[in-house]
């Protein structure tokens, strides 16, 4: 979840301790920002014997890339697995994130599927390797372990109603253009992060799979 401590100070009056740190982390979200900076000042607490104040300034991790991934079964047709730990690969696009314009995508196996007991744990763990910022998956595993994971490395978790890879991105495309209209159903309220991040002004990176 941190990335990078840019700074940190300490200075001492008599026998108290005042401490300052700058941190870059990964979510965007304000309330699990907080979460982080409560959590960091309360160990320093701890840890530190008489350390009076405590200061974190946390900073969104500023990033050139996004990534977004689908669970697979299988590579040809490129059908959704609604079976996410058990998926036999997934399917990782990476979007410019300035203009969201199309970069690369590319298929991996899913090497959680050789172990018997937490693939959907350990497959999130793998993805989180691969900077994944988005999941787009046809179940729910909220309350499970993968859900923890991702929620501690900041990856956002969409639900789609999709069969595959080409129809996912064109339903995306759909509800950019209803949400222009400001038709707002729940289900266009579903992709409309996802649409953000999928499409540009003249094309939308299904147009490569």
């Amino acid at each position: 979840m941190i990335e990078i401590n840019k700074s940190l100070l300490g200075r001492n009056s008599g026998s108290y301790k005042f401490i300052e740190a700058n941190i870059v982390g990964k979510t965007h979200d304000l309330d699990k920002a907080h979460f982080i900076v409560s959590q960091i000042e309360k160990n320093i607490k701890e840890k530190i014997k008489n350390a009076d104040q405590v200061l974190i300034h946390f900073e969104p991790t500023k990033k050139r890339e996004s990534h977004i991934c689908h669970a697979l079964e299988d590579v040809e047709q490129q059908r959704i697995s609604p079976h996410f730990g058990e998926a036999p690969y997934f399917v990782l696009i990476t979007i410019k994130a300035k203009d969201k314009k199309y970069v690369e995508h590319k298929i991996i196996e899913n090497p959680s599927t050789k172990i018997e007991a937490r693939q959907g744990d350990l497959g999130a763990e793998y993805l989180n390797k691969h900077s994944v910022d988005l999941l787009l998956t046809r179940k729910t595993f909220k309350g499970k372990g993968p859900s923890y994971v991702f929620s501690y490395a900041a990856i956002e978790v969409l639900l789609t109603e999709e069969e595959t890879v080409k129809k996912d991105c064109k339903a995306s495309e759909l509800s950019l253009k209803v949400l222009k209209q400001k038709v707002k159903t729940s289900r266009w309220r579903v992709y409309e992060y996802a649409s953000s991040l999928y499409l540009t002004r003249t094309e939308t990176f299904y147009n490569h799979l």
